[in-house]
């Protein structure tokens, strides 16, 4: 599949309508887009919550929603797993008060579960974040409202964590990504330079030096644009301060619309 190898993660967003429900179900039943994604070793982030009732088979091996009862607080069953950690990849610690009160914080509970499916967050009803391995990919489901645009509380850690979190597992999407520990520095013994008298010369008044053109797109500012920028573009899109050339669309802003933009640019 072309799109396995141009693509780290699938990302489906909260608030479907029926025609998305439809959509969607078609996409992860086996054969579908999204279903064979995964089997291929891709992440497939998928947020089911709606207000139109309960659904079936919404993500692969047949999971699917119970959109009885809406809920403003979510208790985490894995304090030390990575999404609430946030380390590793950039996030940040997350707490049950980084879930409270979304206005919902989600639409209801996920059913029909793998029985390997790992449970992180659960509502007073069930579970509500899980995630579980199908093929050589992984799947995480939620029935949160994640970046609700009237909600500021859906948009801080808990939603940008769970974007850097998707993007932390490499190769078959079992393992996360290795991480890299540095190393000091060896500190160099300079040698001594003999010093030189110098004979007076004509005076040169400098030209200032222009002011370099920030480069569209790379967020990290090392001068290129490479995917270790999309991890910089999440974190400028959840700070209120910002390099240039995260702004990749020019709109002399920072926002989700910035994302595709840097997607077009990727190598």
């Amino acid at each position: 599949m072309v799109e396995r190898a141009r693509w780290e993660v699938v990302y489906v967003a909260p608030g479907l309508s029926l025609a998305d429900y439809t959509y969607l179900q078609q996409m992860v039943a086996p054969g579908g887009f999204i279903e064979q994604y995964v089997t291929l070793g891709g992440v497939a982030v998928i947020n089911v919550g709606s207000t139109l009732g309960d659904q079936t088979s919404i993500a692969p091996d047949g999971v699917g929603f119970s959109g009885g009862a809406q809920h403003n607080a979510e208790d985490i069953q894995l304090p030390n797993h990575p999404y609430i950690l946030g380390a590793d990849f950039g996030g940040a610690r997350i707490t049950n008060g980084d879930f409270s009160s979304w206005q919902p914080t989600d639409f209801g509970t996920l059913t029909n579960l793998p029985p390997e499916a790992v449970v992180l967050l659960t509502n007073s009803d069930g579970p509500s974040w899980a995630e579980y391995a199908h093929g050589n990919g992984r799947v995480l489901v939620t029935t949160l409202s994640y970046c609700w645009d009237t909600q500021p509380n859906s948009q801080q850690a808990a939603a940008s964590n769970l974007l850097l979190y998707s993007r932390f597992y490499s190769g078959s999407a079992l393992t996360p990504a290795p991480t890299v520990t540095q190393t000091g520095t060896p500190t160099l013994t300079p040698t001594p330079t003999p010093t030189r008298t110098s004979t007076p010369g004509p005076t040169r008044t400098r030209t200032p030096s222009p002011t370099p053109t920030p480069l569209r797109g790379d967020a990290d500012g090392n001068g290129s644009i490479t995917s270790a920028d999309l991890d910089a573009l999440i974190h400028a899109i959840f700070s209120p301060t910002y390099p240039p050339g995260a702004d990749v669309n020019a709109d002399e802003a920072v926002t989700a619309a910035d994302v595709p933009a840097l997607l077009e640019l990727l190598p």
